[in-house]
């Protein structure tokens, strides 16, 4: 399931640049330009289909067997990411106020939302991060057939009935159908 197309809703927010590629980050760049919302629709192309893409410093992606994430944390220590093919299948504004654009995005593994965030900012020349990002799919698991915490423990006997079998688990897998005699063997 984890190697299935994902979806995400995200905001970029745009001015400055953290070493993240997300809130959370120290800024390490800031421009007083704003881009206009043509130039973002405009600028959406690049950043579809497959392309090249620079994970963020701070990923789970290995490196020598350590993680990207452990190895910045590191005083002083500068990773160097290389660069990697991912496909976006679709990238779409939604809303832009001026300072804010709110996305949406379809991708294979492998993709970084605050990548894109990052390389959008940069292409307009004024920088951008990832301000807020929510998952809404992955594989055959989206938000209409998810439950949420508080509904799941003031209904524990609902929790049961919001189970989804494993056949949607595994809808997306080459499936086989092999004999008696095949399965022996």
């Amino acid at each position: 399931v984890v190697d299935g197309e994902k979806a995400y809703a995200f905001t970029v927010s745009f001015g400055q640049e953290t070493d993240t590629d997300d809130g959370e980050g120290q800024i390490v760049a800031s421009s007083d330009k704003r881009p206009l919302q043509a130039e973002i629709e405009a600028a959406l192309a690049a950043f579809t289909g497959v392309i090249d893409q620079i994970p963020p410093r701070y990923s789970a992606i290995k490196i020598d067997g350590e993680r990207a994430y452990d190895l910045a944390r590191r005083d002083g220590l500068v990773v160097e990411m290389q660069p990697r093919k991912v496909e976006v299948h679709t990238l779409r504004l939604i809303s832009y106020d001026g300072q804010k654009a709110q996305l949406v995005a379809e991708c294979g593994k492998g993709t970084y939302v605050r990548a894109i965030a990052r390389d959008l900012g940069r292409k307009l020349g004024c920088y951008g991060y990832v301000s807020a990002l929510r998952r809404t799919r992955v594989g055959p698991f989206n938000e209409q057939n998810a439950i949420s915490l508080a509904a799941l423990e003031a209904d524990p006997a609902g929790a049961l009935a919001a189970v989804l079998g494993i056949d949607v688990g595994l809808a997306e897998l080459p499936r086989l159908t092999i004999s008696r005699d095949g399965a022996n063997r």
